[in-house]
């Protein structure tokens, strides 16, 4: 391979029934991709409802596949809950991947940035990194929800509905089913946490083909840096 980026996403999609409608017990986060804060990704979401007085919210530490502990809350920052009028509620970090949210109930948005998980796709490691995720901005986008998204261990089993802001020229390769609500979003609905993190996404302009193998649908996209040529918003 020579220095070009290059980016290969194959994805097998399998028929699943997914949910088709906005459901307040389910989590509903809003993730966007144009409007970086540095290098960092905004994320915000509305948690179940709920009469909860405290919950314990969670970035994972493992996910299925590794062994190592990948610890992605040590990329999340500035975590910040709301109630309906806008005044802040008190949380609490416990730990490097974990969050104390006080008075839940009455929580209407909790937000915070998250930081990308890989140095450049052309350094060298022997770590890990199809676990994590990649922001270039106005360019291409790895997302393994996992980093960036996270559950209330008290409301786990539970629906999520994630609405993408993107650069108009985005394409979203991924097992889920992206649907375009306008230019610049996207939705997709997951029937739980491990289906959506058991489903990464490639945000680009990238080459596409699909592949028929048995019963099997396949999606092969690549990305290549040489031939970039995302327009800005």
């Amino acid at each position: 391979m020579n220095s070009l980026i290059k980016l290969v996403f194959v994805l097998f999609i399998f028929p699943n029934a997914i949910i088709a409608q906005v459901s307040k017990k389910a989590y509903q986060y809003h993730i966007d991709l144009v409007h970086l804060s540095g290098d960092d990704v905004k994320v915000s979401f509305t948690p179940p409802k709920n009469n909860l007085k405290q919950g314990k919210f969670i970035i994972p530490k493992l996910v299925p596949g590794f062994y190592q502990a990948m610890n992605f809350g040590q990329y999340v920052s500035n975590l910040v809950a709301i109630d309906k009028n806008g005044k802040k509620i008190t949380t609490k970090r416990l730990d490097q991947n974990s969050w104390m949210i006080d008075d839940l109930k009455h929580v209407s948005t909790i937000s915070y940035q998250v930081a990308d998980g890989w140095d450049s796709l052309e350094k060298d490691s022997h770590e890990a990194k199809s676990a994590g995720s990649m922001f270039n901005k106005d360019s291409v986008f790895v997302i393994n929800y996992n980093s960036l998204v996270g559950y209330f261990q008290e409301m786990k089993d539970i629906p999520y509905q994630i609405k993408v802001t993107k650069n108009k020229d985005f394409y979203a390769s991924s097992a889920l089913d992206y649907k375009q609500k306008d230019l610049n979003t996207d939705v997709v609905w997951a029937k739980d946490y491990r289906q959506l993190v058991d489903s990464p996404v490639l945000y680009c302009i990238p080459d596409t083909t699909w592949l028929k193998i048995g019963h099997t649908e396949v999606l092969v996209s690549f990305y290549n840096k040489k031939n970039d040529t995302i327009q800005k918003k």
